[in-house]
């Protein structure tokens, strides 16, 4: 999970903070494929790829993906596998 960190240690999993971020990024690994799926719910305005990331909808986060957003530094791939999984 990526959120603004303000929940503290209420989230049992591994926790990535992205500081002014609204709302939350939620990652699913799908092992035997080795496919991570990734959904956004939040108002801040963020892209996946250069593409507009909307709210609720579920993407596939690619090898060499990147989220960007004005508020907040990027969130590369590598960073997610490392620190996650």
């Amino acid at each position: 999970m990526i959120d603004e960190g303000s929940g503290g240690k209420d989230f049992p999993g591994p926790r990535i903070t992205a500081r002014d971020l609204t709302g939350l990024i939620a990652i699913l690994r799908l092992h035997d494929i080795e496919t991570y799926l990734i959904k956004y719910l939040g108002i801040t305005p963020l892209y996946l790829n250069s593409v507009p990331f909307k709210s609720r909808k579920i993407d596939v986060f690619a090898t060499g993906s990147a989220i960007r957003g004005p508020k907040i530094d990027p969130i590369y791939y590598s960073d997610i596998v490392g620190k996650i999984f």
